[in-house]
């Protein structure tokens, strides 16, 4: 990192540490998980079936929302497609992917999506363009995805996802979560009070910034073949913008943005 971008994120990031969630709050998970049975705003309705969901094929929940960033390399995004296409090479099963990295997800309803619109204006209005780098290879990530993961830039992301889950709190937990949390798959010990409600979406520890490659298939003879044959040499793309989409229920994104904003600080 050279030491304008080190200066760069000591005076204008590190501060916002400051907004960083107390985690030594107790998990509301168990509590979460019981109201889901019972209260209707822990289950999201279905908008859009699977049938009708002609771009991923999967199903899309109303309020479910993520904050985002897109991959503006379109090199790394045919790289990232190509490791799509050998995971599934039926072109019928194949899911779409639209590379981003999310900073929050969770069900924002009414007030709550202005909210969330205000804080993604306020926190694009300080924040500077960055240059992202990423790992050169695949991993296993969660959810049963295989992931590729920030080499430079996690304060980046680790700023951006603190303000937002400090500034804007979610009416609710994303169905994936609850399936997750029923399948074992997320940790109910590290989804402290509020936030997004993701284990990877909760700074500082917990929060790993990556590009969903695949979702569905992580094993490792798949991440071999995808190592052994693609050669990622373009790593980096310029983050100038931060967006809200709606989310399909693994957490792809569904349509066009419902709001947009660049990032405005001027070095």
């Amino acid at each position: 990192m050279s030491a304008m971008k080190k200066l760069m994120l000591i005076v204008y990031i590190l501060p916002t540490i400051n907004f960083a969630y107390n985690t030594s709050e107790k998990t509301r998970a168990n509590e979460i998980m019981q109201l889901s049975k019972y209260d209707g705003k822990y289950h999201p309705k279905l908008t859009i079936h699977e049938v009708n969901n002609k771009q991923g094929k999967r199903n899309v929940y109303q309020n479910e929302y993520g904050v985002v960033i897109l991959i503006t390399n379109q090199n790394l995004v045919k790289s990232l497609h190509k490791a799509n296409e050998l995971a599934y090479q039926n072109p019928e099963l194949r899911p779409i992917t639209t590379p981003h990295i999310t900073i929050v997800q969770g069900v924002y309803k009414r007030d709550k999506i202005i909210q969330l619109k205000k804080a993604v204006k306020a926190i694009a209005e300080k924040t500077f363009p960055y240059v992202v780098t990423m790992q050169n290879s695949f991993t296993k990530g969660g959810g049963r995805n295989t992931f590729i993961e920030v080499s430079d830039g996690k304060y980046f992301f680790d700023r951006l996802t603190t303000y937002m889950t400090n500034t804007v709190q979610p009416d609710a937990p994303m169905k994936q979560t609850l399936d997750d949390i029923k399948d074992g798959i997320a940790d109910l010990k590290e989804m402290h009070d509020g936030g997004a409600w993701r284990d990877f979406n909760l700074p500082y520890n917990n929060n790993n910034p990556h590009i969903t490659v695949v979702y569905g298939k992580n094993g490792h003879s798949l991440l071999s073949k995808l190592n052994r044959i693609i050669k990622l040499s373009s790593l980096s793309f310029n983050a100038q913008a931060i967006s809200i989409y709606q989310i399909d229920e693994v957490g792809n994104l569904y349509g066009r943005p419902i709001y947009q904003a660049n990032f405005n600080l001027k070095p």
